[in-house]
């Protein structure tokens, strides 16, 4: 058996040493330093990952790593690549071989491969694919993407609530590594979508974030426009105006929250004014919330036939996008990957009761078969130990008999004379007294009694507990006054010990536990001992109100 153990761990070490050689290669070693610098300087890993001479790879890890670094590099330079011919090692080796970042990251990539072909339902299932990793993963950084990429897909298909908690989730990670810029944009985005679905409640909370922020009004600026024209007071919302309209260089975006502003403050002639310097972002021009406000503008300064025709171009958009939506799997996406890892775990699962199955049947039979061996190698020697035990239990049972006829006789005193009841009592304190000298190591007096001794040794928690009973019956005051303090079983057991001379050590030592120290200081708290005996030692003062009671009697 020892041999076939040292067989085995021999062949793992060398596994073991093949597992960590394999990755010496020097294409590795670059990689590592590409990857070193992905984050902070993406244009110098990128550069040095296509310094590497890919024919020179080996095995499928490799080639999967490279495939997933270059694509990572890519992404991170802003080359959109709608081609997954770069990450497919990556996709053929990592979702079964992977780490759960290396799974995480790849499915995660592939969604960006699709949301740059405008490909929204698979870019979003393959984040849904990584989102499985987002507990086990490692990769902060990467984790805290994931979640943001997640939440573009669910603002642009009307998920708001999802879209916020996926932003202040991300927004929590950003922080723990410290990325205070993507911690700002997390922040504006969950506020955009408080406002959207009008969770003031929510929305102030965000608000008290951002404000913790140097130059608040700086960075935020935008986010508190929009915030201000949604719940603020007309006062406030003209007074914010006031100071947008001393800027230069106002987006796009500034200009038509502006618009909405002023719409709020019924100042038409400035509402349209920013309308037209918006309208000739063409994105801008042709998005539903321009179509909306620009409706609006025009009803206000009159022109109602324009504003009518305007509002069913808005109308027909809106159509559009929701059969678009409802006509692909967004919306149920995420329900949809739920039910269907339900159905794969519960095959699991299956697959593995039958696994245990086997394996204990095959364990049980193991064990039997060890038994059955132990059982007869050791059969002999069994028959010899029981007829020892049965030797030392007839010897236990005369003087466990003598003990209780001890204690019967002392129960009855009333109908025993004063003189044998005293010869009793001192037969119960010898037989305590002799216990007392074995534990405490004194060989001379406890070499007659070996077998008795021996035999109380053997079961220590009978003895102290007939210890007490035997205390009970000769010094029932003592055990009354015990019992009156609310002592336990156990603790009027060592008090009894402390009673017959033995100290904690030598109470420790027979017990075979130091556990007897605070059932110790419980009897002193319950004795009241730390008000009228801290200096004396628990075993003298229990002595003396023994002694005290035997001088009463």
């Amino acid at each position: 058996m020892k041999r076939l153990l040292f067989i085995i761990l021999t062949v793992v070490m060398i596994a073991g040493g093949f597992s960590s050689c394999r990755h010496s290669s020097a294409q590795w070693h670059e990689m590592d330093s590409a990857e070193a610098v992905m984050n902070s300087r993406p244009d110098s890993a990128i550069a040095m990952l296509r310094a590497i001479d890919t024919a020179q790879l080996g095995g499928k890890q490799e080639h999967a790593r490279y495939a997933l670094l270059m694509s990572m590099s890519l992404d991170k330079n802003f080359i959109d690549t709608t081609s997954f011919a770069v990450l497919q090692p990556a996709l053929d080796y990592y979702p079964r071989h992977g780490t759960p970042d290396e799974k995480l990251k790849t499915y995660y990539y592939q969604g960006r491969i699709y949301a740059n072909r405008g490909d929204d339902d698979n870019a979003f299932h393959s984040y849904i694919m990584a989102g499985e990793w987002e507990n086990t993963a490692k990769d902060t950084l990467a984790v805290a993407r994931l979640l943001v990429a997640k939440g573009v897909i669910q603002h642009n298909s009307y998920k708001i609530v999802d879209f916020i908690g996926n932003n202040l989730r991300a927004e929590r990670l950003y922080k723990a590594i410290g990325r205070t810029e993507n911690v700002a944009l997390c922040l504006s985005r969950a506020l955009n979508g408080c406002i959207i679905v009008k969770d003031k409640t929510k929305a102030d909370s965000i608000m008290r974030i951002m404000k913790t922020y140097h130059n608040y009004d700086r960075v935020f600026s935008t986010d508190i426009l929009y915030y201000t024209i949604n719940f603020g007071s007309a006062q406030e919302i003209s007074s914010l105006l006031r100071s947008f309209e001393k800027r230069n260089n106002l987006d796009s975006e500034t200009m038509l929250q502006m618009v909405a502003g002023f719409l709020k403050t019924h100042d038409g002639t400035k509402a349209l004014k920013y309308l037209n310097l918006a309208r000739e972002d063409k994105a801008i021009a042709s998005s539903l919330s321009f179509l909306s406000l620009d409706s609006e503008v025009l009803h206000l300064i009159g022109k109602s036939s324009e504003a009518f025709e305007v509002h069913k171009l808005y109308d027909t958009k809106l159509d559009s996008i929701n059969n678009q939506l409802f006509s692909n799997d967004l919306l149920f996406a995420q329900q949809k990957h739920s039910m269907e890892m339900a159905k794969l775990r519960e095959a699991n699962k299956s697959h593995t009761i039958i696994w245990g199955l086997v394996t204990g049947t095959c364990i049980l039979a193991l064990i039997l078969i060890v038994v059955s061996l132990r059982y007869r190698l050791t059969r002999a020697q069994k028959v010899i130990v029981e007829q020892e035990i049965k030797n030392l239990s007839n010897e236990k049972i005369h003087l466990e008999e003598e003990r209780n006829n001890l204690i019967e006789l002392i129960k009855t005193e009333k109908s025993i004379a004063a003189p044998m009841h005293n010869l009793l009592k001192q037969r119960i304190e010898v037989l305590n007294s002799l216990l007392a000298m074995e534990i405490t190591d004194n060989k001379i007096f406890a070499k007659p009694y070996k077998r008795l001794i021996q035999s109380i040794h053997d079961n220590s928690d009978q003895f102290v507990n007939e210890n007490r009973l035997a205390f009970a019956c000769s010094h029932p005051n003592f055990i009354k006054y015990l019992e009156s303090h609310e002592l336990t079983n156990d603790e009027m057991n060592i008090a009894c010990l402390y009673a017959l001379g033995l100290s904690g050590k030598d109470i420790g030592n027979y017990l075979h536990t130091k556990n007897h120290y605070n059932i110790s200081c419980e009897i002193r708290k319950k004795l009241n001992m730390d008000e009228c005996a801290s200096k004396l030692n628990i075993g003298p003062y229990l002595r003396r109100i023994l002694s005290e009671f035997n001088n009463k009697t």
